[in-house]
């Protein structure tokens, strides 16, 4: 979400330091270097950050960040365009290929995944390990080792056929799918940039010559490119975590110090390099009319100027302070703006955002961008009013000293939490080595914001919107869906004298709108009618679950962890019947219920007061009425439990009968139906569902203009409340951080007064289906596979365990060959249990790289024979072991976070499955054995279990 979060993270990930540019000195004597930082430079120019961090933010398991970065796309010759990214995917899928096994163990036992990529001025490779864990430790080392100088690339950067299938191909795919979902922002952003022909970060045609290179460049071109810059003095490694920073450096010299080092190094001017990218701007403003795919007409108002920076590194004091007025601004703007949509039948349409535009630092310029969507597009004058009139408000009065010191102290809280996180920290480090920031210490940064805040003034805000809304560079952006009349649309001309009118008005000061108190949903008289009700409770040894059985015969699940993450408490509810209990036109009114009712609101609150009530306590809850049944979820902190409750319990019983809502819900489903007619790609894992497992697609989004006109608010309200009437086997679970003895009697009263019957209804299950060889059309001209096993199981715990391990083994298997095939996304396999029925897909769920049929026919031979080898007992060793303590993870992942745990037990709850299962299956790892692995595969991998399913472009169904 683009709100204070993306300014506030700029702030914060931004460095102090001397600027080498132009000559400029700044006195620093408040901005010290980090003493807690390990900074070192190896003889042969290597460098090294090594941090002592604690981030708590990784809650439970703290992690160690490991970063290298390399040279960036800046130091590539005229022949060498595209190239750096190139080496960046070449080293990637070479390291995998050269560490074998174990790449996948890596993957699954990381906390946060590899994240590869190649800018400008760098390229990174990192990653987060848990801490504590010296195997992974020492190879993180080894591998950024390779990524740092690979004895073998120079060999395989002459391997044409090599290159072809690890480099031209992946990064292709990779950046022909990033044109086809960017291409619009691209165009928009060439032409608010002033049209610069040639550039190269903004010139869409400047793009295709790199792509045309990447597909015609000499190999002596990439080997050149690696041997100049992939070099010691153009290198770091960054290291932040709970180490031992003594320990940690004598291996980074252990590993790094034989780096070779060329004679005469070859070097590029940065400055030059700064001045060829920057972009000028007119001085003049315009109106840019863009075809849009999305369901609304969008707006956005650019205010644009030019700016002496050219990266994020933050010079002096004055620098921060001016980041620190531009996050108060947007704090303070923001609820401002957020007024003019919320009520129904506005002309603007959901959220109003304001904040920098994050252009390229390299062309040096900075905007303010104001976005939001209509309602109609023959309300874009008043809409276009409202927001020119906040914005003009501020321009005129300011903003109050009340506003001002709430929004202090909401920067200042977002700012204590982002110094706890890794990012933070190792963003300072690269902007230290790339350009010379000193980064600081967290406390020190600290103190260093909240002096700066102390000497902000609302009029210092003030000046610096209007410094903003004088510049002479406005751009509004007029995002047109398809069908809309684009001649009715303002030019430039009009909308400068729609601002001059405004400016000339004299415009009173802001008065902040009074809001509705919701300490309590319920009024007392609704309170002292909900008494507590009888019920039975029972638990289950050994897993600390409470099982209540309420009079109403709604069963509640109770699962009380304490973690550390402070994830709170979760709430996942469902019964069964939903709208299948309908039929015909009914039942698509049904399906639409649980939408209706959230756009309305509950117990006399509009959805407008229940989001200021979340924005206060935290507290969600959302309703979906399915074709089998209905559930309802609920998230909070430990100290709103009974507001989570009481909020259920309205959104079961007390929907309101706002006509307003329903007129607004019905225009903008009535919008939708217009816009979206457009063929998309299906999914494989739909096409598997129906044809293997039976399942239709829910049939919610299938809207057609009449559905909507045969619609009214009371038979919707009505079949709305019959759904939950006769669900089914209505079961709650909630977990998370409370004591059961304080829970019960909240739950009692709440859940216990539910209007439901609470049967059980008899479990249905239909057995999958397999031997289906077939190819289906696909209505986005795309060629995607799955290659499916799927039968009936005896459901024990040992038996789900064996197929659980059997999935993810095949799964490391098969993406880890498919990657070495040349595969930029890879294959991957994706694994379904329900009671006594399985299912594992291998799928190419992104077609990138697949343009024939021919290549979905490579996709079935590489499986087919990586499972023929399962079945023969080829399975190694660390393959094996990898499987397993990915599967004992994932189960052990559920005793601690509340969201999946109440889903877990929800789904054994309504299959009738032992509760206590989690807790047999981690002991079933205990003594799980290759051997066991190889007779599952013959059993559940079997030919008579396996299915081929294709989607492909209609001109080659035969």
């Amino acid at each position: 979400m683009m709100k204070i979060s993306l300014l506030l993270y700029t702030v914060l990930i931004f460095t102090w330091g001397v600027s080498v540019l132009n000559g400029q000195n700044h006195d620093l004597d408040t901005l010290p270097m980090d003493p807690h930082l390990r900074r070192g430079k190896l003889e042969n120019g290597f460098t090294y950050y090594i941090r002592h961090f604690e981030d708590i933010s990784m809650g439970e398991k703290p992690g160690i960040q490991f970063q290298l970065i390399g040279p960036g796309s800046r130091l590539e010759d005229s022949d060498q365009l595209g190239l750096a990214h190139l080496i960046e995917h070449m080293l990637v899928l070479m390291e995998i290929s050269e560490i074998g096994d174990m790449a996948q163990y890596y993957s699954d036992n990381q906390l946060s995944g590899w994240i590869m990529n190649t800018g400008d001025y760098r390229v990174k490779y990192q990653w987060c390990i848990p801490e504590g864990h010296s195997e992974l430790f020492e190879q993180s080392l080894k591998r950024l080792r390779i990524y740092a100088r690979y004895d073998q690339i120079e060999r395989a950067l002459m391997d044409s056929a090599l290159v072809a299938k690890l480099g031209r191909t992946t990064v292709l795919e990779e950046l022909e799918t990033k044109g086809i979902t960017g291409a619009l922002t691209k165009k928009k952003r060439f032409i608010l940039l002033n049209r610069p022909k040639g550039h190269r970060n903004i010139d869409p045609q400047a793009k295709q010559l790199e792509i045309q290179n990447i597909r015609s460049f000499e190999l002596e071109s990439l080997v050149k490119f690696y041997r100049d810059w992939y070099r010691p003095d153009q290198e770091a490694l960054i290291i932040v975590g709970n180490v031992d920073v003594d320990s940690v450096e004598k291996q980074v010299r252990a590993y790094f110090s034989d780096l070779p080092m060329k004679n005469i190094p070859k070097e590029k001017s940065l400055p030059k390099f700064q001045k060829q990218r920057r972009i000028s701007l007119p001085g003049s403003s315009q109106v840019v009319v863009l075809p849009s795919k999305n369901q609304d007409v969008e707006v956005e108002l650019y205010y644009k100027r030019n700016t002496d920076r050219i990266n994020d590194r933050i010079a002096d004091k004055e620098q921060y302070r001016e980041k620190l007025l531009a996050s108060l601004y947007e704090t303070m703007i923001k609820p401002r703006l957020a007024h003019l949509h919320e009520q129904y039948n506005a002309p603007i349409t959901g959220n109003v955002f304001q904040y920098e535009e994050p252009f390229p630092r390299t062309i040096q310029i900075e905007a303010l961008k104001t976005s939001w969507r209509l309602q109609d597009i023959t309300l874009f004058k008043p809409a276009f009013d409202q927001i020119m009139t906040e914005l003009q408000r501020v321009y005129q009065h300011g903003f109050s000293p009340e506003e001002l010191q709430k929004a202090k102290k909401l920067v200042i809280k977002h700012l204590k939490v982002e110094l706890k996180t890794h990012r933070r920290l190792s963003q300072q480090y690269i902007n230290h080595f790339l350009f010379g920031g000193i980064p600081l210490d967290p406390e020190d940064e600290q103190r260093v914001a909240i002096q700066l805040l102390n000497t902000i003034t609302a009029k210092d805000v003030q000046q610096y919107a209007q410094h903003w809304l004088d510049a002479p560079d406005r751009d509004v952006v007029i995002l047109l869906p398809e069908g809309i009349d684009a001649s009715t649309l303002p030019n430039d001309k009009q909308i400068s004298d729609w601002i001059a009118a405004i400016k000339e008005s004299d415009l009173a000061s802001y008065t902040e709108g009074k809001t509705r108190g919701l300490s309590n949903l319920l009024s007392d008289k609704e309170l002292a009618a909900l008494n507590e009700v009888s019920y039975t409770s029972s638990g289950i040894k050994s897993t600390g679950i409470t099982q209540l059985l309420l009079n109403n015969g709604i069963s509640v699940l109770l699962y009380p962890v304490a973690n550390p993450k402070n994830l709170g408490v979760t709430l996942y509810g469902k019964g069964w019947g939903g709208a299948d209990l309908f039929y015909g036109e009914d039942k698509t009114t049904a399906l639409q219920a649980g939408s209706i009712v959230a756009h309305g609101g509950v117990g006399g609150w509009d959805k407008f007061d229940l989001a200021r009530y979340e924005k206060n306590t935290g507290v969600q809850v959302s309703t979906k009425v399915l074709e089998d049944g209905i559930s309802i979820n609920g998230k909070t902190g430990a100290s709103h439990i009974e507001g989570m409750l009481q909020l259920v319990y309205l959104y079961a019983t007390a929907p309101n009968r706002n006509k307003m809502a329903f007129v607004d819900w019905v225009n903008r489903a009535k919008k939708r139906v217009k816009t979206d007619h457009m063929e998309k790609s299906s999914s494989i894992y739909t096409v598997v569902k129906s044809e293997i497992m039976g399942q239709t697609p829910q049939k919610k989004d299938n809207l057609s203009m009449a559905d909507i006109e045969a619609m009214s608010l009371e038979k919707t309200l009505e079949f709305y409340m019959e759904i939950f009437r006769r669900a089914k086997d209505l079961t709650f679970v909630i977990s998370g951080d409370f004591d059961v003895d304080v829970i019960e009697p909240l739950v009692s009263r709440y859940l216990g007064n539910l209007p439901v019957k609470g049967e059980r209804p008899e479990a249905q299950t239909a057995d999958p289906k397999s031997g289906i060889f077939k190819s289906f059309a696909d209505p986005g001209n795309q060629y995607k596979i799955a290659l499916i096993y799927a039968g009936v199981f005896s459901d024990t715990p040992t038996n789900r365990v064996r197929i659980k391990v059997l999935g993810k083994l095949i799964d490391r298997i098969i993406y880890l060959r498919s990657r070495n095939e040349g595969s930029y996304w890879g294959l991957n396999t994706r694994l379904t249990l329900d009671p006594s029925t399985f299912c594992i897909s291998i799928t190419n769920g992104r077609s990138g790289g697949m343009t024939s049929v021919a290549d979905l026919d490579v996709v079935e031979q590489l499986v087919k024979e990586e499972v023929k080898a399962v079945l023969d007992g080829n399975i190694e060793d660390v393959i094996f072991r990898n499987a397993v303590d990915t599967v004992r993870m994932q189960l052990t992942r559920l005793l601690n976070e509340p969201k999946l745990m109440s889903d877990y037990l929800l789904s054994q709850s309504q299959t009738n499955l032992p509760l206590d299962m989690l807790w047999k299956e981690l002991e079933v790892l205990d003594t799980i054995t290759p051997a066991d692995i190889q007779q599952a595969a013959r059993r559940y991998l079997a030919d008579h279990c396996a299915s081929i399913l294709r989607l492909i472009p209609e001109h080659e169904i035969k």
